[in-house]
């Protein structure tokens, strides 16, 4: 865009050459040189060159490069008390946020002339769930067991066994092992390895006596 407008001013020059334009001309050049300093100024883009500054530090120094507001919670600010070193170029704002936005675990959303600034969600992990089944029984009868009480250690989901002694559970990435429990007999923790349990449960001392 410079190119073109001093291009321009080249070719006015030419037409302009005699003393009767002269005013002219140098109306004509006051004009365009504010134009052509617009156009470099614009063409620099944003820079962010930070080392160990705030989120504020950050979107002070945003706000002077672009011209834009940045509006942030007070929580925001408060919950985040990182330091970030970033080096950032971009031709546009939107171009220099989508390139900040992972870096600082942050979204972002333009409206007008104002950034709306809000924690990116977080994902979370091993929230894959998948279902495991089994029977449980008595080890001394082999009989099924009705009504024993399951959980997973760590989601806390929970099922008991069925008139068959069978279950089924939906367990996560997080989950190690069964909790099983049922009156008259030992608690129980079993690792879960597979997807097809077969468990028996030992009667407690007590009842035995």
């Amino acid at each position: 865009m410079l190119y073109k407008t001093m291009k321009l001013l080249l070719l006015v020059m030419r037409v302009c050459r005699s003393k009767h334009n002269h005013l002219n001309l140098i109306t004509l050049i006051t004009c365009l040189l504010p134009l052509s300093g617009a156009f470099s100024q614009s063409s620099t883009g944003i820079e962010l060159e930070v080392n160990n500054a705030s989120l504020l530090e950050i979107f002070e120094e945003l706000e002077k490069q672009s011209g834009y507001s940045f509006a942030l919670g007070d929580s925001l600010l408060t919950d985040n008390q990182e330091r970030y070193s970033l080096s950032v170029q971009a031709n546009t704002l939107p171009d220099a946020l989508r390139k900040l936005s992972p870096q600082m675990d942050l979204r972002f959303r333009i409206e007008d002339k104002t950034v709306l600034v809000k924690p990116r969600k977080k994902e979370l992990k091993n929230t894959v769930t998948r279902k495991i089944s089994g029977t449980v029984t008595g080890t001394e009868s082999s009989e099924p067991l009705i009504g024993v009480n399951i959980i997973a250690n760590a989601s806390g989901s929970g099922t008991s066994t069925d008139i068959q002694g069978q279950f089924e559970i939906t367990v996560s990435g997080q989950d190690q092992y069964l909790i099983l429990t049922y009156i008259g007999y030992e608690r129980k923790e079993v690792p879960i390895e597979g997807s097809n349990l077969s468990i028996s449960l030992t009667e407690s001392q007590s009842t035995l006596e």
